[in-house]
């Protein structure tokens, strides 16, 4: 539709050969809203399928884009594959603003991966809900891409019914911690990245903790295409969390800010010159600077060793070859292996 989509129903795509026999399924319009009550589903005995709504990966189409998608706490998407297989591809997406509340699976079989899932927006991104795209193979992913982000504890409120529907309360995206947490305890890695656009240079900001008791080794990448701010813990408490802080511009671990991986690797780096967060090359990034209350600690488990610190930084601005990266280490780093 070129004006509103409501769905408050179910709709299911099931194809009746044995590849890909989720099928596909798109809602597109200006503004769409999946309510309270609403099952949208892709999920096949041979492999989950496709759900595109707003828009494809990145909004870069070929689907026309949403200005306004919502996915009220309630509504379902399932992609999964049921008997044997892989998760299957969900995408949420809109030119100026989305707010997630639902829920979200792409569970691949047992002797399938898991699939992929997106929620994103090109600007204002509220992002409570729940997602699983995980297998008992490997590990799913969750991509979430606004402008600039904070990434929060509780929730922003910001899905009002009747006429402020498609109507944020809240100016800047976040992001639930508690949900990315979720994410990550359920087999999943997290992306978190940011794009340089209309008024926004996408900064990435950590202003809640993150303490995850995930059962394998599982990722958390921010990738910011200015700064990355991160100013409450992050912390593994039960297996290796791998943490990658990428950015165009600086990075910096705030006052009495701890990032402990249980063995897990820390990378500090730059953005790739595309900006496409899977693929591309990367310099450095403009800066790296921890406070003298902070701490990186990568101390592995009982008779696992410890994770590795990389930094790499370097020329902010290539043009000028001026501008060179700096490494201020404040506060402690402990890579040692474990007791």
């Amino acid at each position: 539709s070129s004006g509103d989509v409501f769905v408050d129903g179910t709709i299911t795509s099931n194809e009746s050969n044995t590849v890909d026999s989720g099928g596909s399924i798109k809602i597109l319009g200006n503004r769409i809203a999946l309510k309270d009550d609403a099952k949208v589903s892709t999920s096949g005995s041979n492999g989950g399928g496709e759900v595109l709504i707003g828009g494809n990966y990145l909004g870069k189409g070929p689907e026309p884009n949403a200005s306004s998608t919502v996915i009220l706490e309630g509504a379902e998407i399932t992609a999964d594959a049921l008997n044997s297989g892989d998760g299957g591809r969900v995408i949420v997406w809109s030119d100026d603003y989305t707010s997630f509340s639902g829920s979200i699976t792409a569970t691949g079989s047992f002797t399938g991966s898991g699939g992929f899932v997106e929620t994103s927006s090109k600007n204002n991104l509220q992002a409570f809900g729940t997602v699983d795209a995980s297998s008992a193979l490997d590990g799913g992913t969750w991509l979430l891409d606004p402008a600039n982000v904070e990434i929060v504890s509780g929730s922003s409120n910001t899905n009002i019914s009747g006429s402020n529907l498609f109507t944020p309360s809240a100016t800047g995206a976040q992001i639930g911690a508690a949900n990315i947490v979720s994410a990550l305890e359920g087999g999943n890695d997290v992306y978190v990245t940011t794009q340089n656009e209309l008024a926004e240079v996408g900064t990435i900001t950590v202003s809640s903790a993150i303490s995850t008791a995930n059962t394998a080794t599982r990722q958390l990448i921010l990738f910011a295409s200015e700064d990355i701010a991160v100013n409450a813990d992050i912390t593994a408490t039960n297996s290796k969390l791998n943490v990658v802080l990428r950015a165009q511009g600086d990075v910096s671990l705030g006052s009495g800010v701890d990032v402990t991986t249980l063995g897990g690797n820390i990378t500090v780096s730059g953005a790739n010159d595309t900006g496409e967060v899977f693929g591309g090359s990367a310099t450095g990034a403009g800066s790296f600077t921890t406070h003298s209350t902070s701490t990186i600690v990568t101390t592995g488990k009982a008779d696992t060793a410890g994770g590795s610190v990389t930094v790499t930084t370097a020329v902010r601005d290539p043009g000028s070859g001026n501008t060179t990266g700096n490494i201020v280490i404040g506060g402690d780093i402990t890579t040692s292996g474990g007791a």
